[in-house]
């Protein structure tokens, strides 16, 4: 179980991987056609186009910056999922078992051949109900623990799943940019080369420069939207780890109702023995039928 959420975490995490060495080269390939298309239409182009491009371009590329590090930031706390994920089964275990142990020192359980009275059965019998209840809260902790460990590995699993398509759309706008722009830069060498210069140029590649603008517009928009809403994600899994913990912590309120002083209740062989007659430690057979 541990091995088959290990080994799909590690897939997801790949993925991301690759598809921010994906963004990182698609985004420096737009930065070069950015520069391509500024040197072929520098000349008979608006100024303000030219701004806009070069502002645009910029302003992806910061964009770009901060998503990468959002999800690399995320990435490096994939540590602890793994660590969550593995000490699942070591709760779960100290929960069962102590819960083996809280039904076994029930008092009703505990019978025996003659009935057992006096001052030494009440304390016997007191100590063992403290150390059934005890038992059995350590049981109830190590279960609620591991739950909490689980469902919370569970949730910053689906989070990185939740992110990878939001990465993979940035990577799509700004592929669908660079096509825009590299339209711009097919089309004003084939007319240079045609023989087509100065003020003739920009008729033929002014509709594709504003096509590449809307492009680089679209690109930049959705780099913003999938990194707010990555953030906004992130976010909403931190208040749920939150509260899973908030509520875990609360359980440390349980144990001290289970735990006279923090300590394991006391055995009652250290202050009762069968030496003295006065103890209570009396034996009475059991009434016949």
């Amino acid at each position: 179980m541990a091995d088959d959420f290990e080994a799909r975490l590690q897939e997801v995490l790949r993925q991301l991987e690759s598809r921010l060495q994906r963004l990182s080269s698609e985004r420096s390939r737009l930065d070069g056609a950015s520069s391509e298309v500024l040197s072929a239409i520098g000349d008979v182009a608006p100024a303000s186009i030219t701004t806009q491009i070069r502002t645009t371009n910029a302003s992806i590329g910061q964009a770009v910056a901060e998503a990468t590090k959002t999800v690399q930031e995320w990435i490096q706390q994939a540590f602890a999922v793994l660590l969550m994920r593995r000490y699942v089964e070591g709760w779960r275990e100290v929960g069962g078992k102590a819960t083996v142990v809280s039904r076994e020192l029930h008092p009703d359980i505990l019978e025996s051949d003659t009935k057992w009275e006096g001052i030494g059965a009440r304390e016997y019998f007191q100590t063992v109900s403290l150390q059934s209840t005890s038992a059995a809260r350590i049981g109830e902790v190590g279960t609620k623990t591991a739950d909490a460990l689980e469902q919370s590995s569970a949730l910053m699993l689906s989070f990185y799943v939740a992110i990878l398509p939001m990465v993979v759309k940035i990577i799509i706008a700004i592929v669908q940019a660079l096509v825009a722009l590299g339209s711009v830069i097919v089309a004003a060498a084939a007319a240079l080369r045609a023989g087509v210069r100065g003020v003739l140029l920009w008729p033929i590649v002014g509709m594709l420069v504003w096509q590449a603008l809307t492009a680089l517009g679209n690109a930049l928009r959705v780099t913003l939207s999938n990194t707010a809403q990555m953030r906004t994600a992130g976010l909403a899994l931190l208040a749920s780890l939150v509260a899973q913990w908030s509520w875990v912590g609360s359980l440390q309120v349980q144990l001290r109702t289970a735990f006279p002083n923090m300590r394991w209740p006391e055995a009652t062989t250290g202050r009762f023995d069968d030496s003295a007659a006065g103890s209570g430690w009396s034996v009475i057979p059991p009434p016949r039928r």
